[in-house]
C-alpha cells in the first residue's frame, strides 16, 4: 500500500506493479498538494521528509522506501536503479 502521509494520514490506496503505475499514483493523488512552481517538494512517504526536485520523488521511493533492483539478465548483477541498469 502506498504510504504517501497528507495530513497526519497515510494514503493506503494499493499500488499495483511498476514505476509508471507509482508515479501516476504520486503524480495525481500526491502532487497535486505542491504548487507546480515548487521545484523542490518533500518526500511525505512514511513522514520521510527528504527535500529533493519534484522529478526525484518517485525513483526516491522505488529506490530508498521500497528497495526495488533491476537485475541485469546476462550477468544477473543488482542494480539499485533502472537508469544505472539501462548504462550497465
Amino acid at each position: 500500500p502506498c504510504r504517501w502521509t497528507h495530513n497526519g494520514q497515510e494514503c493506503g490506496m494499493h499500488v499495483m506493479g511498476d514505476r509508471i503505475r507509482l508515479a501516476r499514483h504520486i503524480q495525481r493523488w500526491h502532487m497535486a498538494h505542491a504548487a507546480h512552481s515548487q521545484r523542490q517538494v518533500p518526500c511525505r512517504w512514511g513522514g520521510c521528509g527528504k527535500v529533493m526536485k519534484r522529478e526525484n520523488v518517485v525513483r526516491h521511493v522505488i529506490v530508498t522506501h521500497l528497495k526495488m533492483k533491476w537485475c541485469c539478465s546476462v550477468c544477473r548483477i543488482k542494480l539499485s536503479r533502472d537508469d544505472a541498469s539501462a548504462r550497465h
